[in-house]
Order: C-alpha cells, then sequence, then structure tokens
C-alpha cells in the first residue's frame, strides 16, 4: 500500500510518443521530498509505462491503494488528467486527488474552479502546498 502515488497520463497521441522517455523532475523533485518525510511513494508514469488508455494508468494507480494520488499534467494532458481523477474518485472517494504540473501553474484558479466539486482536493503549484502538508 502506497500513502502517496504520483502520476502523469499515458500516451493519447502518436505526437506524445516521441516526448521524454525520462520522469519528468516535477515528479521526481515530489516523490524524493515525499521519501525524505518518510512518505511511502509510487510512481506510476502512464507515458514511460506506455499506457494507451486512462484505464491502464487507473488500474495501476488503484492496485497500490493509495490514500493521495497526485497527477501532473501539461496543458494538452490536462483533460486525461481530470479524467483519471474522475475515475479514481468513483471508485474510492476517499482517495485525496492533487493536480499539478504546468498547466495548473499556468492556469491555477481556472484549473479549480473548473474541476473542484469531486475530481480532486487541492494543486500544487509555484507557492502551493509541500507534500507533507497533505
Amino acid at each position: 500500500m502506497a500513502e502517496l502515488v504520483l502520476s502523469r497520463p499515458g500516451i493519447s497521441n502518436i505526437a506524445e510518443k516521441h516526448w521524454s522517455k525520462n520522469l519528468p523532475l516535477g515528479i521526481g523533485y515530489l516523490a524524493a521530498s515525499a521519501r525524505a518525510q518518510g512518505i511511502n511513494v509510487i510512481v506510476v508514469d502512464g507515458k514511460l509505462e506506455g499506457h494507451r488508455t486512462i484505464e491502464q494508468t487507473v488500474k495501476k494507480i488503484l492496485s497500490n491503494h493509495p490514500e493521495i494520488v497526485g497527477l501532473s499534467a501539461l496543458t494538452m494532458e490536462y483533460p486525461n488528467a481530470i479524467r483519471i481523477a474522475q475515475k479514481l474518485k468513483e471508485t474510492n472517494i476517499a482517495i485525496t486527488t492533487v493536480l499539478g504540473g504546468a498547466h495548473a501553474n499556468a492556469l491555477p484558479a481556472e484549473s479549480y474552479q473548473a474541476h473542484t466539486p469531486a475530481q480532486y482536493k487541492a494543486w500544487i503549484n509555484r507557492r502551493g502546498l509541500a507534500v507533507h502538508e497533505l
């Protein structure tokens, strides 16, 4: 069981196949920070794992029985990140979902206001929460 799962959506179109073959720095930094605080963290990277559907990413996240799921998304990944959050909440309403990444940093108020109801509790931006504060 993981206290925290950090994730990003899988490959949704052919252009994304050619993106970075490495874990994004932001997810890496958050994972390192969480581990330094004694938090059990697992990274589920939909792109690196070759996930072609939202369901694949959701299944892998849920297999770790997380309390908190942090989703990182660029703007073009944002709709799929929201779909992942929705599916997680449909399966287990107790999971705290957090949205971060470039989209949430660029449009924090819009990101939060557009999807607050049951999709995610908070979002991380440049001035945002430290992982251990969640």
